[in-house]
């Protein structure tokens, strides 16, 4: 069940980033603008982190508490940021609207939960979100 929920986590992040190059290439029209124009973005970056880990979850590695921990953190900042300070400023259609839903709702929520529930939890210390 920890390796179905990682690689449900991982296909949301990927989808969203697919969705997200996609659009966002069809405006600008080159791979590396595009690319330039994306990684920017700390949440382009921390769904792309997410991604990785979460699939290399879902075929069997481990990852460290620190580092899943660290995700966790990162993609709730990712999800609070956009609910308190960015939802609404822009009215997004079709593939935007899509990869908006994928890459600051349900990402966060879908790691928050496989954290909750499956996250190896009790090596870490109180100081390792500081870390």
């Amino acid at each position: 069940m920890r390796n179905l929920a990682a690689a449900l986590i991982a296909i949301i992040c990927w989808a969203g980033l697919a969705i997200q190059f996609s659009d966002t290439y069809a405006s600008q029209h080159h791979v590396t603008t595009t690319l330039w124009v994306l990684v920017r973005f700390f949440t382009v970056l921390t769904n792309l982190l997410v991604a990785l880990v979460m699939t290399s979850v879902a075929i069997g590695r481990r990852a460290s508490p620190e580092l899943l921990g660290g995700l966790t953190l990162s993609i709730v900042l990712v999800g609070a940021v956009y609910y308190g300070l960015l939802q609404g400023l822009h009215h997004l259609t079709g593939p935007a609207q899509v990869a908006n839903l994928l890459l600051h709702r349900a990402s966060p929520i879908a790691m928050t939960l496989w954290w909750l529930f499956f996250a190896p939890r009790g090596r870490l210390k109180w100081n390792a979100p500081w870390l």
